[in-house]
């Protein structure tokens, strides 16, 4: 883009910044990248107020001058002619770049702002699907999470309920063994419980399995 501004021109380069919401916030730009401007401004923060409230709200190009906040405050953009053209995708507004030029022939010229303005749409685009694989990656390490915790619940539940249930039904097996040959009538009795025991035990483990099938159907 400054390299548009600036074609033909040797003298009195052209400037630019780029300015984004700070993340998770939506009232505060920053400054993320300059091109011949003071480094040391990167990282500053703005709030929305004046011009920058109104093109956030209104989310379209300005053609301005560099005495109006917060730019006045930039020392290389005095005397400056500012194109101010949204990073937007459809609804989503990451922010701005700011391109600033001392040539106002070229910088009102309709053809270079409609180039300046499909350049910064195809960098729109590329940071929108920077933040889609960004959101991308979170859900699937989200998801891995989510399925670690329900391995390690899985296996809490399974030692509390069902191993333990089948442990105690071994124990009354061998003990029904016994009373098989000294009191058939309690082997009767015990060998009832056991099954019941058993039964409680089948019926854990396919409640267990019901409420893992969703988390497997969303991650396949």
């Amino acid at each position: 883009g400054v390299d548009i501004l600036d074609f033909g021109r040797r003298r009195q380069p052209s400037r630019a910044l780029v300015l984004t919401f700070r993340e998770g916030l939506r009232d505060l730009l920053q400054i993320g990248g300059v091109h011949n401007i003071e480094p040391s401004l990167l990282g500053t923060v703005y709030e929305l107020k004046g011009v920058l409230s109104v093109f956030v709200q209104e989310g379209g190009a300005f053609d301005l001058d560099a005495s109006q906040p917060p730019f006045n405050d930039i020392r290389s953009l005095r005397d400056h002619r500012l194109l101010l053209i949204p990073l937007r995708t459809g609804i989503d507004l990451y922010g701005a770049v700011l391109f600033a030029t001392k040539d106002d022939i070229r910088a009102g010229d309709d053809e270079i702002q409609s180039t300046l303005l499909g350049l910064v749409n195809q960098a729109s685009l590329v940071l929108h699907n920077r933040v889609l694989q960004y959101q991308l990656q979170g859900g699937r390490q989200q998801r891995m999470e989510d399925e670690g915790e329900l391995r390690h619940q899985m296996a809490r539940d399974l030692h509390d309920g069902p191993v333990q249930r089948v442990a105690a039904i071994s124990m009354q097996l061998e003990f029904i063994k016994v009373l098989l040959e000294r009191d058939p009538k309690r082997a009767g009795d015990e060998l009832a419980r056991a099954q019941q025991v058993a039964k409680l035990a089948a019926q854990e483990m396919r409640t267990m399995l019901f409420s893992l099938r969703p988390v497997v159907l969303e991650s396949s």
